[in-house]
């Protein structure tokens, strides 16, 4: 077997790894299905892709081996930026120092004055945000309705209403106003 049958570089400069025929400036095909198979003999290394434009890294998808888990980020290659999964697939979106228990997701949201929160939104464009207000040394926690109908709290099997505040700020707990 010669060498031209594993890689190819054609006259565009397009290279192709188990093809002769590269398509685009990195074509790389294989009969297995293993698109890139990437791997290190050096303890908790990191092993990268990044995707540059000018020069500049606009993302990047890897294996941390420090913190033993996969980031996908835009910019560099950073533990604490971007998305982080670890092995237990936990989720962690600004941090890989994840809660361990039952947490299954952690999110930080660092500089100064800033908010944490997470927006459902559905298709009629409601929004419903839960978090921590931004610039409170006390970490108050929010839960905010940006479309002006009542929040509903409902515990137990059969979902029964615990407490509701209404959009106009009256409170009821357990029927009780």
């Amino acid at each position: 077997t010669t060498l031209s049958s594993f890689m190819k570089i054609n006259s565009s400069g397009n290279v192709g790894i188990g093809t002769n025929l590269p398509s685009v400036q990195l074509d790389i095909e294989d009969s297995s299905n293993v698109i890139v198979d990437m791997n290190t003999t050096t303890a908790n290394a990191n092993t990268t892709i990044r995707f540059q434009e000018s020069g500049s890294v606009k993302a990047t998808v890897g294996y941390d081996g420090t913190n033993d888990g996969l980031i996908l980020t835009t910019g560099g290659f950073t533990a604490g930026n971007g998305i982080f999964i670890d092995d237990s697939q936990r989720v962690g979106i600004g941090t890989a120092n994840l809660t361990g228990g039952n947490t299954i997701l952690d999110l930080k949201k660092t500089g100064t004055n800033q908010g944490t929160n997470i927006r459902f939104k559905n298709d009629y464009n409601e929004n419903f945000y839960i978090g921590i207000a931004g610039g409170d040394t006390t970490g108050n926690g929010i839960i905010y309705n940006a479309n002006d109908s009542d929040i509903v709290i409902y515990t137990g099997t059969g979902g029964s209403e615990r407490m509701r505040i209404t959009a106009g700020g009256n409170v009821t707990i357990n029927g009780d106003t």
